[in-house]
């Protein structure tokens, strides 16, 4: 998502894409209005690899906008690791504003409309251990980047679904007799 161009001279936007299977001009979008574009690219792994884009304004003379003056933006990619009655994430960094925290999103489902906020940490952190794995199998997590700047400043990571480690009880229960009543 972006916030729509300003000014008066504008032709398309263009959406490139810099990295990944086939990087470069990836669509062409004439509505000023729309603001919005997802990519729906077979040949991209979203699970595993971040992609960066930026987005460039074409106008009338056929001149489009610096690309150095073109903020990249990247998605985040989250790993999770099964630990001992805890599940560990880490996640890739969000490049394209200033992170001021990122919120961690939790479902008993691998569902994104069921997700509870588990945790929040500080923009420099890209870790996070969830340790309240009593009795649960297989969970989900999201990261939500939240930018200083306008309420337009979020992204959403990949999902990630994981399992704890449970250990197996070790204590031993003491039968003290075994007997039949009423035979």
């Amino acid at each position: 998502d972006w916030l729509p161009y300003p000014g008066t001279d504008f032709v398309e936007y263009a959406v490139y894409r810099l990295n990944g299977p086939a990087p470069g001009l990836i669509a062409t979008i004439t509505d000023v209005t729309q603001t919005s574009f997802t990519e729906n690219n077979p040949a991209l792994n979203a699970e595993t690899e971040t992609y960066c884009y930026e987005i460039l304004v074409l106008n009338s003379c056929l001149e489009f906008s610096l690309p150095e003056e073109t903020d990249e933006h990247c998605t985040m990619d989250l790993e999770t690791t099964s630990e001992i009655d805890a599940i560990r994430l880490d996640w890739t960094e969000y490049v394209g504003f200033t992170v001021g925290s990122y919120e961690i999103y939790r479902s008993d489902v691998y569902d994104t409309t069921q997700l509870t906020l588990i945790g929040t940490v500080p923009g420099g952190t890209l870790t996070f251990t969830d340790f309240d794995m009593f009795c649960r199998d297989s969970v989900s997590y999201r990261i939500l980047a939240q930018g200083f700047g306008a309420a337009y400043q979020r992204s959403y990571s990949d999902i990630s679904a994981n399992a704890p480690t449970h250990l197996e009880p070790i204590e031993s229960v003491d039968v003290l007799v075994a007997t039949i009543v009423n035979n």
